[in-house]
């Protein structure tokens, strides 16, 4: 009773309102509330017909037609409502009499009517005997705490009607209920009656063993939470010592990859003095035969002029054989490389330092201040977390303790974006950027007492990014990326990407797929010429820097229409001169990169010169490539000086950083500018291959680690990926630093375990408080309740007891146990030499040549763990590892250009001795190695040999010029069909020049003269179809040389006399034509060839080769006039065969030339005269139409030998 009294006031607040109890109603969890405050309360937060109880957190059915007034009342809380009163009452001079609504200083308090009385109603209540007799009546100021527990445990009146006046005395077993001395002559009459007091004592001793059992598994639940805190504190330290564990693997991977360097360039000097060695041996053997034929022949000539006859024919035997000897002596060929080139070794794709292992166990406690351990890197966010505990040695994982907490880091002005948060388990938790590599200090203090291995040292280092994957971007079909430039990101993750020599604007989605290809080439509005740079104005509206058009273009890319431009050629205030870049500032002014007049111009968002600056004074620009609006200043790429220069918001210069050089900090032609969230501020370091990190006042903190290729573009993406684009290798890569993405992995695993133990913990703990409130709830109506509200609450009680009794205390799975393991290093890091036995590789001294397949056989113990990689890899094709009938490993690959190329062999994961080896690869050497024997119908020869084609049967069709008819072969070379004569009408023709299959009893031919193509059944000579007018308008031809299909099977007509390339469909209707505009245009073309997504054709006057793409547009060219290697003298017929190399007709030099795809040399033949035609057949053949001599020349393929 003395701490119930004490505490009386908490008893009957109201947990939501805070305010004393109003008509408090019990719910089934035996909480209490105001009925008002509960019903509010449940219509809020309801959910399927549910509340949670505000206190703890158990799921309440709503009452039956949301009636919360009908819920019921709670007796034990009105009961405190009345000993409240009586203990507020005091000296009595501020109670009001319940009677007559007076005050008095002598109040007086009837305990059976529960009522308090000043003096005259207390005289009244005395005289009126009959009805209050026997009433305990006592002065206010003279109550006692057995009084107080009296107003606790009086009986209650009769509810019914007419009993008001009646107490309840007695409890009928039959009916279950109280009643009073009239309920027993009236409505229970026969019943079996008992003494309320006596029935509740024996209730009572039920219910407490209840509130036991209650207790019981309260205890039981309450060392199941502690078991999730210590789970939680143990996760905690297993996450931090995984964290280390990266840090650590991370920093042995970096010393791995230096010590794989200090290899591969002691491997550069062995393979320098071994190849010096070589060539020095050859060179004195070279010598040495020169002083003996030098010797021998300054004998011969002082023998035959200065000697008598004698003594010549007493040497002469002597000499003829010296000089046998000598000429017999075969001149060393000079067959040693100085082609010594360190080639990268492909990145894979996924370059993990490990993976995250996920395991149960347990671990004892600890306390300090975690993440110290961790690698920081400059410019990267910094984490670490206080564990915090009380002189009792608990950890606190409960409240705020940022206002107790105080961290101090040195030198602050170091330090950007500086947080102190609260992490889910109530620790605070410190995160800050650390600007440059360096010492920090960091103190931390608790109510200004500081941790007692204060202050810590933290060694920053410089950021390395690496290349950790690349956008799978989804273009349309038979499109190709030619050189990107610029890349812009909105706030939806999609990507906008400009591909300058395409002259066209991408628009990817944040998967990757492709929803908007913009223009094309030209100057009108919409088209591009090389663009070099986009920004978002909006989500759905963009700009583009279009270079060559000197001008702005804005266009909604949702819908692909124009907006509107803004500029014209000049170099006046709203001119441009070749804009390179443009942005958006905080302003949302455009900023423009004015290439051309070395200046950066701020124009309003309707295209109005607002000022300039960079052109003007000692730091004016040359030729910028861009500027990034950052704050209140202006960062510009100044690409001709190689450093970056800041100007304030009005243009006048600050400062500048960098020069030109490949050391840390210093710049090659950087392009494109980013400043990341960090403050970090991003260079592209075109001319270097990388992109560095600087602060943003020019000191150097950090670089990309890895290769990447000329990069043209760079943006940080929403979810803070920084994507670069690359200009060479048509690709967007990922970079990100390795050891932050292992941490951030770790980072997720204990937030997911974090979350499944905190809502287990908070379904324990919810029911802890239920077992708890239902016992005391239990406790309090025995002790302190009347016998009436014993009996009445009694089932309700034994039903919660029942339904909590058969909860089973929910078992602790939650694991721990968060482990960083170490993945194995991957093998195509290592660049040194790993012995391994009984191993050899074979074909290694053959002749390797550009563009022929070449064939390694590798002869193992095992064939079990062999890998073979190539270096470098992106310079070979069409590669194949196939199992021999012996088991052995067998390599097939087709090296695309000469030089030299490593080959190396592991077998599980061991290099071979002599790894890696070199292959020289020559130029490809093609030869005559015979002529087909076509035999013709009697009478029957060739006259002038231009057009040949062949199916896949191995059928041949040939187009003889003069003759002016067309020729058709068996696969043996005999004649099976000859078409055609000299004349005008269907099926004859004039000067036919080419001729191809469309399917393998049709072909199409480009009669010349005639102006038109015929499309020709061979099995029956009959002519299907013939496409003929004259002109030079779109489907009219002029002068056909050459005619194929492509991909498609659309018609692709070479007209000579139009200086262009038509595109036709399978029915004769033109679709487009290109080549006769702009300043690339052909000058009597002689043949084009569709290969993938470009057209390949031969500018005859021109002497070069063009290349289109789909559309038309113009990609690049090669080739020039002249006779020496890779130049041209009217080239006439091209293919691509199956490993990619163009062989090239160049019949005015008398020969074929080889050519990757992209232009560059590769090989050639010996004299071929006067090549027209080439074609391959499909046993591998090229066959190579010889106009000169009306013979074909076969061009076999030249093999590996073994």
């Amino acid at each position: 009773m003395e701490s119930l009294l004490k505490n009386i006031k908490q008893q009957v607040t109201c947990c939501i309102c805070l305010d004393t109890f109003n008509e408090p109603k019990i719910i089934s969890c035996f909480h209490t509330f105001c009925c008002e405050c509960l019903e509010k309360h449940a219509r809020v937060s309801q959910k399927e017909g549910k509340f949670r109880c505000p206190e703890c957190q158990a799921a309440i059915d709503l009452p039956e037609g949301n009636r919360f007034d009908r819920l019921p009342n709670s007796f034990f809380h009105k009961s405190l409502l009345s000993l409240l009163a009586v203990r507020q009452s005091g000296d009595a001079s501020s109670i009001t009499c319940s009677q007559c609504r007076k005050t008095n200083p002598q109040m007086y308090y009837c305990f059976d009517c529960g009522r308090f009385m000043c003096l005259d109603c207390f005289n009244a209540h005395q005289l009126l005997k009959a009805s209050f007799d026997g009433h305990k009546v006592t002065p206010v100021k003279d109550l006692k705490e057995e009084d107080y527990e009296a107003v606790l445990k009086r009986q209650p009146f009769c509810s019914q009607e007419f009993h008001e006046r009646e107490v309840t005395r007695f409890f009928c077993l039959e009916c279950q209920v109280c009643i009073c001395q009239i309920c027993i002559v009236t409505d229970h009459q026969n019943h079996k009656v008992v003494l309320l007091d006596k029935a509740a004592l024996e209730e009572k001793d039920n219910i407490m063993c209840g509130a036991k059992l209650m207790r019981n598994k309260e205890s039981e639940l309450c060392e199941v939470i502690k078991q999730f805190e210590e789970t939680i504190s143990t996760l905690e330290r297993n996450v931090a010592t995984a964290k280390r564990e990266v840090s650590r693997v991370a920093e042995e991977v970096i010393a791995e990859i230096r010590e794989r360097e200090r290899e591969a360039i002691e491997s550069l000097v062995t393979t320098h003095v071994s190849i010096l060695k070589r060539i020095n041996a050859a060179k004195q053997e070279v010598e040495s035969l020169i002083k003996q034929m030098k010797q021998a022949a300054e004998f011969a000539e002082n023998l035959v002029q200065n000697r008598s006859t004698s003594d010549v024919m007493q040497n002469k035997e002597t000499l003829k054989q010296k000089f046998e000897e000598l000429r017999g002596v075969e001149v060393p060929k000079h067959q040693q490389t100085t082609f010594v080139k360190f080639s990268v070794a492909p990145r894979l794709v996924d370059w993990k330092l490990g993976v995250i292992e996920v395991t149960p166990t347990a671990d004892a406690k600890q306390s300090r201040l975690e993440g110290l351990d961790q690698s920081f890197q400059a410019g990267v966010e910094a984490e670490l977390t206080l564990c915090a505990k009380t002189s009792e040695g608990e950890t606190i994982n409960q409240g705020d303790l940022k206002d107790q907490v105080e961290f101090l880091i040195k030198p602050a002005k170091d330090v950007n974006n500086v947080f102190v948060n609260k992490r889910e388990n109530g620790s605070p938790q410190l995160k800050f950027t650390p600007k440059f590599p360096d010492s920090y200090s960091i103190e931390v203090r608790i109510n200004g007492d500081k941790l007692p291995t204060c202050p810590y040292t933290l060694n920053v280092k410089e950021r390395e990014l690496v290349n950790v994957g690349e956008l799978n971007l989804k273009l349309y079909p038979r499109d190709m990326l030619g050189l990107l430039s610029g890349i812009a990101v909105n706030k939806k993750g999609e990507l906008a990407m400009v591909d300058t020599s395409s002259h066209l604007v991408y628009v990817f989605d944040n998967d990757g797929n492709c929803v908007r290809k913009l223009g094309s080439e030209g100057k009108k509005p919409g088209q591009f010429k090389q663009p070099k740079s986009v920004s978002y104005l909006n989500e759905k509206e963009i700009l583009v820097a279009d270079f060559e058009n000197d001008r702005i273009q804005h266009i909604d890319y949702q819908t692909g229409t124009f907006v509107k431009s803004f500029g014209q050629s000049g170099s006046r205030k709203g001119e441009l001169n070749g804009p390179y870049d443009v942005r958006l500032d905080d302003e949302e002014r455009i900023v423009v990169t004015d290439w051309g007049n070395h200046r950066i111009q701020v124009m309003s968002k309707e295209g109005e010169s607002i000022f300039t600056f960079g052109d003007r004074g000692p730091e004016k620009l040359r030729y910028p490539t861009c500027c990034i609006p950052y704050k209140k200043i202006f960062l510009v790429c100044d690409g001709v000086n190689h450093c970056i220069k800041a100007f304030d918001q009005s243009g006048t210069f600050l400062y500048k950083f960098g020069k030109k050089g490949n050391q840390d900090g210093e710049l090659s032609w950087s392009k494109y500018l980013l400043v990341d969230s960090f403050n970090n501020l991003f260079v592209c370091d075109t001319g270097n291959n990388r992109v560095q990190q600087f602060s943003l006042d020019g000191r150097f903190t950090g670089k990309s680690i890895t290769h990447l290729p000329c990069p043209c573009g760079i943006v940080a993406t929403p979810d803070g990926r920084i994507l670069v684009a690359s200009e060479r290798d048509k690709k967007v890569f990922i970079l990100k630093e390795r050891e932050r993405e292992a941490i951030d992995s770790l980072e997720a695993t204990r937030v997911s375990i974090l979350e499944r133990i905190n809502s287990a913990k908070q379904e324990v703990e919810s029911l802890v408080k239920q077992m708890n409130q239902a016992a005391t709830y239990a406790e309090n109506l025995v002790q302190n309740s009347s016998s009436s509200d014993v009996m009445q609450i009694k089932e309700t009680l034994e039903q919660k007891f029942e339904k909590l009794r058969g909860v089973e205390v929910p078992r602790h799975h939650q694991t721990t146990f968060v482990k960083f393991c170490e993945a194995p290093r991957l093998v195509d890091w290592k660049l040194g030499v790993i012995k391994v036995t009984r191993s050899r590789l074979e074909g290694l001294d053959q002749s390797f040549q550009a563009g022929v397949e070449a064939e390694l056989t590798l002869y193992a113990k095992t064939s079990e763990g062999e890998t073979i990689s190539r270096e470098p890899a992106k310079d070979v094709t069409n590669v194949f590892v196939n199992k021999r009938e012996n088991g052995c490993l067998q390599l097939k690959f087709t090296p695309k250009l000469p030089g030299s190329y490593s080959i190396e062999v592991k077998i599980n994961g061991d290099k071979l001795p002599t790894c890696p080896y070199t292959l020289n690869v020559k130029e490809r050497e093609l030869v005559i190695v015979g002529e087909l024997n076509l035999k013709f119908f009697p009478g029957d020869k060739l006259l002038s040999l231009i057009g040949i084609a062949v199916n896949k049967k191995g059928e041949i069709a040939l187009a003889d010029n003069e003759g002016h008819c067309v020729y058709v072969f068996d696969k043996d070379g005999n004649c099976v069909r000859k078409i055609g004569s000299q004349g005008e009408e269907q099926g004859q023709f004039e000067q036919p020049a080419g001729v191809s299959y469309l399917n393998d009893k049709e072909i199409l031919v480009a009669d010349f003269g005639n102006d038109r193509i015929q499309h020709i059944d061979i099995q029956t000579g009959t002519v299907l179809r013939s496409l003929r007018q004259l002109g030079s308008r779109k489907g009219e031809l002029n002068g056909p040389y050459d005619v194929c299909l492509d991909d498609e099977e659309r018609i692709v007509v070479t007209e000579c006399g139009n200086h262009r390339i038509q595109v036709i469909s399978k029915e004769g209707e033109s679709i487009f034509t290109f080549g006769d505009r702009g300043p690339e245009k052909l000058s009597y073309p002689i043949s084009c060839i569709p290969y993938k997504n470009m057209f390949l054709v031969c500018d005859g006057s021109n002497r070069c080769i063009k290349a289109f793409d789909q559309s038309g547009t113009f990609l690049y060219k090669f080739g020039k006039e002249g006779n020496q290697d890779g130049e041209l003298n009217e080239p006439h017929h091209l293919l691509v065969d199956s490993s990619d190399n163009l062989l090239v007709c160049d019949p005015h030099n008398n020969r074929v030339q080889q050519f990757s795809v992209d232009g560059r040399f590769t090989g050639k033949s010996i004299t071929v005269l006067c090549p027209r035609e080439i074609v391959a057949a499909p046993d591998g053949r090229i066959l190579a139409a010889n106009w000169t001599n009306s013979h074909l020349d076969a061009l076999l393929r030249v093999l590996v030998l073994g």
